[in-house]
């Protein structure tokens, strides 16, 4: 029987072989040089690491970890397709990472002929400025989901978005030249009739594919103010009546139910109910609000979620 003594010369001897093959990378040949062992010996050595959990491995499967993680969303919110990004240090290079990833999957998605209905902000620009330049599908419709805001430059950029998805899918673009949010729902019910803007919301109808952020940015939602289409007083209202989330320029409540407020019957974008009958709805988790991010996915309006994996992580805490 060993003795205690024994025991730890033991231990001390397989720590130091141990760190000498793993720590320092020497060679089994090395090692049995050092030691005056033979080469067997050192084999045998490494073996009782191994058995006596002297040493332990751990491999690190980010892949299959994203997985589990895909599937847990994918399960609690009904969604067919969830993309989980690795996060980047920084707040550029993970919503870099995250519009990367929406544009290839869009890519991946679209076929021929196809109406795609596109919101806009900054994230659905950036999937724009991503988007495979040697497409190979053509003749694909690009329709604005939801009006613009005349702040800046926003209204050129929404243009010029939506013209480079169509010459990227050799297509057409159709803008809907009107504001987001009109000033009062007789002007709103007027111009969805207008010869201009009428056939923008009939091909709402025809989507194959919608693609809109997930919330509005704290940019986004500064234009929207500057613009004069809501002030900040509709706004603090809203929020303090139980507005939790905004898709495509409609508050949503903490159900994701449409907030019941004159605000959202003055929004001129794609009517939800429509929405949800287009087939792929991509959603993309821009920001790291996970109040706005899980109350939309609540809605059902949302069939695919692109995100960063510590967004999708806090996402599931909170919820």
């Amino acid at each position: 029987m060993e003795t205690r003594k024994n025991t730890k010369i033991n231990r001390e001897l397989l720590v130091k072989v141990a760190r000498m093959y793993y720590v320092e990378k020497l060679s089994q040949e090395q090692i049995a040089s050092r030691l005056f062992f033979s080469r067997s010996t050192v084999s045998n050595l490494l073996k009782r690491c191994e058995d006596e959990n002297v040493v332990e491995f751990k491999i690190n499967d980010d892949i299959q970890s994203q997985k589990t993680l895909q599937s847990i969303i994918s399960d609690l919110y009904g969604l067919k397709t969830v993309v989980i990004v690795p996060t980047k240090p920084n707040e550029a290079d993970r919503q870099q990472a995250i519009t990367e990833a929406a544009a290839r999957y869009l890519n991946r998605v679209v076929e021929n002929n196809m109406t795609i209905g596109i919101g806009w902000g900054t994230a659905i620009n950036h999937i724009s400025n991503l988007f495979p330049q040697s497409s190979s599908v053509y003749n694909c419709k690009i329709v604005q989901l939801m009006g613009s805001v005349r702040s800046s430059m926003s209204d050129i950029h929404v243009y010029m978005m939506l013209n480079k998805l169509a010459e990227q899918l050799h297509g057409e673009y159709y803008p809907l030249l009107v504001p987001l949010i009109v000033h009062d729902k007789s002007l709103h019910d007027t111009l969805l009739s207008d010869p201009s803007v009428e056939p923008v919301f009939s091909f709402h109808k025809k989507l194959d594919i919608s693609v809109v952020s997930l919330g509005m940015s704290s940019q986004d939602m500064s234009n929207i103010l500057k613009s004069k289409c809501l002030s900040q007083e509709e706004l603090e209202y809203a929020e303090m009546n139980g507005a939790k989330a905004n898709l495509c320029g409609y508050f949503l409540d903490h159900n994701g139910k449409p907030y019941l407020s004159e605000i959202n019957q003055r929004v001129m974008a794609i009517d939800l109910d429509i929405l949800k009958k287009c087939p792929e709805r991509i959603g993309v988790a821009w920001g790291n609000d996970k109040i706005q991010t899980t109350t939309i996915l609540k809605s059902g309006y949302i069939t695919t979620l692109i995100i960063d994996e510590e967004s999708a992580l806090s996402m599931l805490r909170f919820n």
